[in-house]
């Protein structure tokens, strides 16, 4: 559906202990929203190591975007598996006759 929009944004960076912070691993989220509905996926990916001493980052220079590039390279051709199942998700919580709707709750 062309409304759903989904954001990824990294939670935790894991360093491996070599002095450099060389990043193994990126715990990341998925938050997709479609209108006021909204999910949110967390998960965990396993980098390979850098191949390149020239292209090395380090730690402290690290931007999010330049992450969430590694991170879906590495997740390849999964990428898609958290979106389609939020989107999944949002389209279950639509209500099945139009004529009802749901409210929060008047307490609250």
């Amino acid at each position: 559906m062309d409304n759903i929009t989904h954001e990824w944004s990294i939670i935790k960076l894991i360093q491996k202990n070599d002095g450099m912070g060389t990043v193994t691993s990126v715990h990341y989220n998925v938050k997709s929203t479609y209108k006021d509905l909204s999910i949110s996926t967390d998960a965990q990916v396993d980098l390979p190591p850098p191949t390149d001493e020239n292209n090395y980052i380090l730690y402290e220079h690290l931007t999010e975007e330049k992450v969430l590039e590694w991170t879906k390279e590495t997740l390849g051709e999964t990428l898609g598996n958290h979106e389609l199942c939020n989107s999944e998700w949002l389209l279950k919580q639509r209500p099945e006759n139009p004529e009802t709707i749901s409210e929060p709750l008047p307490w609250k």
